[in-house]
């Protein structure tokens, strides 16, 4: 009279330092990351401001070199706020092609995009980390790469995520009058083999596995009443 299901739940996480994009395994390009903190959706100062490091007319971004495997289904997801700027594209590479969507980071909205299979959007509690933060995600199938994963960030992976601040919807090269402004605000980067951006854990310099075992053993399962228990002498019908 009971139906145990006990499965267990794998969550990745292939970004190192997630929560800080000052390490220099993010490569910036026109961009710095100062090192003094913000306030972070989960209500700890771990959060980065991302400022512009020159004021030509060129794209301001963050990148990190990461093992991607051909014929893979990832989602890559980013935690961002805005600062001077309202937009902000996510882009992973598996070394081959690119695969990108444009966030605006007032409404979510998602507008020009690349290569992904979906994208999708979700805004933070507004009580939490000062408020405004919209988590990001993308969902892609690697159709180049490399074997297995051994070693993270190693110079010879072929993929790599990459954060870019916008001031609009598909540009990527703008100019920002004054040299330090906040562009916007990241916190908690993820890469996953899974098609949807699942819970945010965080790495350092090691990529993270957590394993969960969940358990439901509910007594009954009854979903519309019927008695389906055969009759010891059941009726011609």
């Amino acid at each position: 009279g009971r139906l145990n299901i006990n499965y267990t739940q794998f969550l990745f996480n292939d970004a190192l330092h997630s929560q800080d994009s000052t390490n220099a395994v993010w490569a910036k390009t026109n961009a710095n990351v100062p090192a003094n903190l913000a306030e972070a959706p989960d209500n700890t100062n771990t959060a980065n401001a991302i400022t512009n490091s020159n004021n030509a007319s060129n794209a301001k971004d963050i990148k990190q070199l990461i093992a991607i495997d051909a014929g893979k289904t990832y989602s890559a997801s980013v935690h961002l706020k805005k600062g001077a700027f309202n937009f902000a594209r996510l882009i992973a590479s598996d070394g081959t092609n690119t695969y990108s969507a444009d966030f605006n980071l007032t409404t979510g909205a998602v507008g020009t995009s690349s290569g992904i299979i979906s994208s999708s959007h979700f805004k933070v509690d507004s009580t939490l980390g000062g408020g405004g933060w919209i988590r990001c995600s993308i969902t892609f199938q690697a159709t180049a790469g490399h074997g297995e994963v051994t070693v993270q960030n190693d110079t010879d992976d072929p993929g790599s995520i990459t954060f870019q601040a916008l001031s609009a919807d598909n540009n990527t090269t703008v100019s920002v009058a004054v040299g330090g402004t906040i562009l916007m605000y990241t916190w908690g980067f993820q890469l996953e083999t899974d098609i949807e951006a699942t819970t945010y854990i965080p790495t350092t310099n090691s990529f993270n596995r957590v394993t969960t075992t969940l358990n439901d053993t509910s007594d009954v399962w009854d979903f519309d009443g019927a008695d389906l228990t055969p009759e010891a002498d059941p009726d011609d019908e």
